[in-house]
């Protein structure tokens, strides 16, 4: 079968070799297991597909196959207990061994794509524990655009920071997958959203998705404008979704109402400057940090999906061969909403792999 690898040697950009291999051998379902073979109809880029390929991944392994998001059909299962699954249309929750707590993750926790092989492939062994039926209104490309982002997205919003209907809620970085799942959920669930982007037409597509004002961080006294809007209209904002960290995570305290929430899941800003403390306990403000989501959340942030009829942006759809383009685009910032790699482009015109 077709798949994408990740290779130990280097390119002319001295980042790891992406490779897509034509020889890679079908997952086998072993007895005694409680596995589906899948067979993958999307596939979604993630940062972390990135890192890896710059070796900024905690437990590389070599030769894995990439890709944490995906959807596709159960062709067969290794229980039989388990076989109303087959010829289901399936979500695959990404979160490996997340363990028993819902406030943090255990130490065997991993994400697929590395070190379990990953989506990026026609095929998938992955536990039955980790599927969910798609969502019926949906298509497979947006399918596979929900579950890294859209899992972190509800941990964030919902789980850490707590939002309510009529919250105030600033979401950063607007463009990307957790950021652009932040927005329509809050949306959903009645928060006035203001979002943050270093592109104009960005910020439009965010209004034009419900947020209430957008701010562009590249322009002189951004910092400013968007603490004049938010204590006109709602005297501060009770959350902040943020994932870039860097310089203006301490501009942000200063917008908060007092017992405000600051909910961090990462830092593609780089390191933030020494927080000035008394701007976070003198308002009694809650910073928090977050990573991926629990089985349980996965399950929550699919059932808003369906009740509020979400449909995942989805920024670009290209063949899996072109894997390399797609992390490209990705590394320049230049998407909005999901790129999407689809297996079946790859096998246009020629004979599927068989079981």
């Amino acid at each position: 079968m077709k798949a994408v690898r990740l290779l130990s040697e280097k390119g002319k950009d001295d980042k790891h070799v992406v490779k897509v291999v034509s020889d890679a051998p079908i997952p086998t379902l072993l007895s005694g297991r409680r596995d589906a073979l899948v067979r993958i109809q999307a596939a979604a880029l993630n940062h972390r597909d990135n890192w890896m390929t710059m070796g900024l991944y905690p437990r590389m392994k070599y030769g894995s196959v990439l890709g944490s998001d995906g959807c596709g059909v159960v062709v067969a299962v290794s229980d039989q207990q388990d076989v109303s699954w087959q010829g289901k249309g399936v979500v695959i929750d990404p979160s490996m061994s997340w363990g028993p707590s819902i406030r943090a993750s255990d130490k065997s926790f991993t994400i697929l794509g590395m070190p379990v092989d990953g989506t990026f492939a026609e095929f998938i062994k992955v536990p039955i524990e980790n599927l969910r039926e798609s969502p019926s209104h949906l298509t497979p490309d947006q399918s596979a655009a929900l579950p890294l982002a859209g899992g972190t997205a509800y941990r964030a919003l919902v789980t850490k920071g707590e939002v309510s209907t009529g919250d105030a809620v600033l979401i950063t970085g607007i463009g990307g997958g957790v950021a652009l799942f932040a927005l329509q959920f809050a949306v959903s669930l009645g928060c006035r959203v203001y979002v943050t982007s270093g592109s104009e037409t960005k910020l439009k597509k965010a209004v034009s998705l419900g947020a209430t004002f957008g701010v562009n961080y590249k322009t002189k006294g951004w910092e400013t404008t968007l603490k004049k809007r938010i204590q006109k209209d709602t005297g501060g904002f009770d959350c902040v979704i943020d994932g870039a960290g860097g310089t203006g995570l301490n501009q942000y305290f200063k917008m908060m109402k007092s017992g405000g929430r600051v909910v961090s899941y990462g830092s593609t800003a780089g390191a933030s400057k020494p927080f000035v403390m008394a701007n976070i306990f003198l308002n009694n403000i809650d910073v928090k940090g977050t990573a991926m989501c629990s089985p349980q959340e996965f399950t929550d942030m699919l059932r808003l999906v369906n009740e509020q009829k979400i449909v995942p942006i989805v920024d670009t759809v290209m063949s899996l061969s072109k894997v390399n383009e797609g992390i490209d685009r990705m590394r320049q910032g230049n998407q909005f909403g999901k790129i999407i790699l689809s297996p079946e482009a790859v096998l246009s015109g020629k004979k599927k792999s068989k079981l």
